[in-house]
């Protein structure tokens, strides 16, 4: 291919993302003002159909304020894209972004408000017979939401912050190095980075906590103080604990404070087994081979204030990930301030980590001198 050819390519592309940053923005804001419209708007004061607690829970004063600046943003970029005047080689939209990406700061918000709004939203359309339920689905159905239900709507404000990262990377990508916008374009990406960076770590903080709940439920009202304000989930797996009489299989449960382990039955349905809870007691490491006179593969110990005991991995990838992540994890809680001072209060010690069990045929004399 040519230099002009290439050239004349990188230039349709960047045509093509530009038009994709507007046409999406468009989308975006009508569903938004829908939202508002219908939803926002409707029902304020409808305490028959949801509460004012709930009402501003699944819906921040924060929607409004995103809404307006997003529509002026539409405006001044529908002003500049749409002009006759537009020129893919000299017109800059870099200077636009940049102006709006200080505001861009309020979807923070929004989405530090969104797991309880999205748990609250869960709560209450379990009740698929009551007022709100019934509201919703009638909603659902008509033309200007394109069947789009309550809960994908919310989550467009969040939805929108990685688009932009990707679409001004897009934009970037087919810019001529000596064109006028690609500096600003440039610094744009940076801060849309920044804060994309932020509600990403808020949405994988939603995810952990909202599978903290769907193990709870697992349990079948069996557990019920597994969620807390504070527990994440951050690892589940399969390992075989070494028993008295037999080994078994159980499903090993790592939460950012703690690790359970519980026996699988009847589908996806668990039986608690323990729960270990960590403190600066609790110690994970492979197994001595003086111990391990089987020579059982990835075969490692977890040793605390609960339960002492040694099980084994299904692979070698297993046992080092196994290993890493339950160190990593005890040592960050930890290293805690709030727990340094729950083990304080407590003195530690004078507790100590429950004796390691070790099977008969582990050994050929008596373990205790």
């Amino acid at each position: 291919m040519s230099t002009y050819n290439a050239k004349e390519k990188r230039k349709r592309k960047r045509l093509k993302a530009i038009d994709e940053l507007l046409s999406t923005e468009k989308t975006y804001v009508n569903l938004l003002s829908k939202l508002v419209e219908h939803y926002v708007a409707a029902l304020s004061g409808n305490t028959s159909i949801l509460s004012t607690h709930d009402y501003a829970t699944i819906f921040p004063a924060d929607i409004h304020a995103i809404l307006g600046l997003n529509q002026t943003f539409l405006e001044d970029l529908t002003k500049v894209i749409e002009s006759s005047a537009f020129n893919n080689e000299t017109s800059t939209i870099g200077d636009i972004l940049i102006s709006f990406t200080p505001h861009f700061k309020m979807y923070q918000h929004y989405c530090n408000n969104y797991s309880k709004a999205a748990q609250r939203l869960a709560k209450l359309r379990q009740k698929s017979s009551s007022a709100f339920s019934t509201y919703c689905d009638q909603q659902m159905q008509q033309t200007y939401f394109n069947r789009l239900n309550i809960e994908s709507l919310i989550i467009l404000p969040i939805q929108r912050m990685p688009r932009y990262k990707m679409l001004a990377e897009e934009i970037i990508k087919h810019t001529e190095p000596r064109h006028p916008d690609l500096p600003q374009l440039r610094l744009a990406l940076s801060k849309i980075s920044e804060v994309n960076g932020a509600i990403n770590s808020r949405m994988k903080e939603f995810d952990s906590r909202i599978e903290v709940q769907n193990i709870e439920n697992r349990f079948h009202g069996k557990l019920t103080n597994l969620v807390t304000p504070s527990r994440r989930f951050i690892k589940q797996g399969s390992l075989c604990k070494i028993g008295l009489k037999d080994d078994q299989d159980y499903i090993f449960v790592l939460f950012n404070d703690c690790l359970l382990y519980a026996a699988q039955s009847n589908g996806d349905k668990l039986t608690l087994g323990r729960i270990l809870h960590f403190n600066s007691l609790f110690v994970v490491r492979a197994t001595d081979a003086r111990i391990n006179v089987h020579n059982i593969e990835h075969l490692f110990e977890m040793q605390s204030t609960d339960e002492s005991f040694m099980v084994y991995a299904p692979s070698a990838h297993e046992f080092d990930d196994w290993l890493q992540v339950i160190a990593t994890t005890c040592a960050e809680h930890v290293a805690l301030d709030t727990v340094k001072q729950q083990e304080a209060a407590l003195d530690l010690q004078h507790v100590y980590a429950r004796a390691l069990y070790i099977p008969n045929d582990f050994a050929d004399k008596c373990m205790i001198e």
